[in-house]
């Protein structure tokens, strides 16, 4: 696997999930239930992280956004995407005119690096972030 989910700080209010060289959207759903988990150890809302090291978008994205969009956990708030992946910006805006989609939508945003993706969220990256995104295995990173 070439994703790893960990919390983003101390307090559990991020969820950092890092795709690596390779990843596809099996990486996605292979880490969904500890992502379930993690939002389920906490009593408050979460943000979530996605660190797109590797800048590109697999096959079959629509269908996958959408599943992806239903996974979503009541405790989740706002979604950061880090990188510049082709196409991610325009798809996700396309997909926040669709009825039902729209709500969902309004909660992401973008960010050209890690550093800016934490500072949108109103937090400072954890001092050992360039640690965890040398790892290029699935890892859970989940206390």
């Amino acid at each position: 696997m070439n994703s790893e989910i960990f919390w983003g700080n101390p307090e559990k209010t991020i969820i950092q999930i890092n795709l690596n060289e390779g990843w596809d959207w099996s990486d996605l759903h292979h880490i969904a239930p500890t992502y379930l988990k993690m939002m389920e150890s906490v009593d408050h809302r979460v943000h979530l992280i996605f660190n797109v090291v590797y800048n590109h978008i697999p096959r079959n994205t629509m269908k996958n956004l959408y599943l992806l969009m239903q996974m979503t956990h009541p405790r989740e708030d706002k979604t950061v995407v880090v990188g510049h992946i082709p196409l991610v910006r325009p798809v996700l805006m396309v997909a926040g005119e669709i009825p039902g989609l729209r709500h969902y939508m309004q909660h992401y945003m973008f960010a050209a690096t890690l550093s800016e993706a934490y500072e949108l969220l109103g937090n400072n990256p954890p001092p050992d972030f360039h640690m965890s995104m040398a790892t290029h295995s699935h890892q859970h990173h989940y206390q």
